[in-house]
């Protein structure tokens, strides 16, 4: 039986209609695991879920809700609350804008995507993977949450959210063979910049790593029981470089980078 899972349980991976989601999925399946997919897009859900049954004969289920609200949380929550082995929060988005210019309702569903729901999965399902004595969760943070993001403000502070939650989590939960890693790609080719704005994303015209590697590193990371998932030379270099030089070096950069996109 693989590690971090049961016989009963699947793999509950939200924001799973693209991107790093669906490759989450798809690697999962590759290693025989049943999936609980989530996302507002019931389409692309429903053709993940045909292609990946019919090439690894697992089972796949498929639950469309928003997750920026509390009524899409807690219908996820209801209908997977003891079948969960697995736990991947990917869902998230970002807002390429100052931050006053931002209508505020934006900012709020971002927080609701990018915090709420992460946290409150989390505390959902550790319960059953603490007296199962197994589990993983793997939170999608970012390379964002090392530093401060001007420009993208509310983005870069959900991210540090995830990346701090995610390395408590790990130290509280290692006693009970339940591991809690931080997932921190670096731009990466999934549909977030289409959803970011055309030229705001710092790192949209730097190199861009193939998704299907950051899930790679992280499933991996997962497995060894790393607390953070830091996938590539090139994104572990830039966190050394920000440690190196100091937040503020670090933010001041950003601000200069975003800013000139503005």
């Amino acid at each position: 039986m693989p590690k971090g899972e049961t016989m009963e349980t699947s793999v509950l991976i939200t924001g799973a209609s693209s991107g790093l989601g669906a490759d989450f999925a798809r690697r999962y399946a590759m290693e025989g695991k049943n999936l609980i997919l989530t996302a507002r897009r019931l389409d692309r859900l429903e053709e993940l879920k045909t292609e990946i049954e019919a090439k690894y004969g697992v089972n796949v289920e498929v639950i469309s809700a928003d997750l920026s609200s509390a009524a899409g949380r807690n219908f996820v929550i209801d209908r997977c609350l003891g079948r969960v082995g697995i736990l991947v929060n990917n869902a998230g988005f970002g807002i390429g804008s100052t931050f006053e210019s931002t209508p505020y309702p934006r900012v709020q569903e971002l927080i609701d995507v990018n915090i709420t729901a992460v946290s409150s999965f989390c505390h959902a399902f550790i319960p059953e993977m603490k007296a199962r004595g197994e589990g993983s969760i793997l939170n999608i943070a970012s390379m964002a949450g090392f530093t401060a993001g001007p420009y993208m403000a509310a983005y870069y502070a959900s991210k540090a959210f995830v990346l701090s939650l995610s390395e408590a989590l790990h130290e509280e939960l290692l006693p009970f063979n339940v591991h809690v890693v931080a997932v921190c790609p670096g731009p990466t080719l999934t549909e977030f910049f289409d959803h970011t704005g055309p030229k705001r994303a710092l790192g949209q015209n730097l190199f861009l790593m193939g998704s299907d590697e950051v899930v790679r590193q992280a499933i991996l990371d997962a497995k060894r029981n790393q607390a953070i998932a830091i996938s590539g030379f090139r994104n572990k270099f830039l966190h050394f470089l920000t440690i190196v030089l100091g937040r503020r070096v670090a933010r001041k950069s950003v601000a200069k980078i975003q800013g000139s996109r503005q």
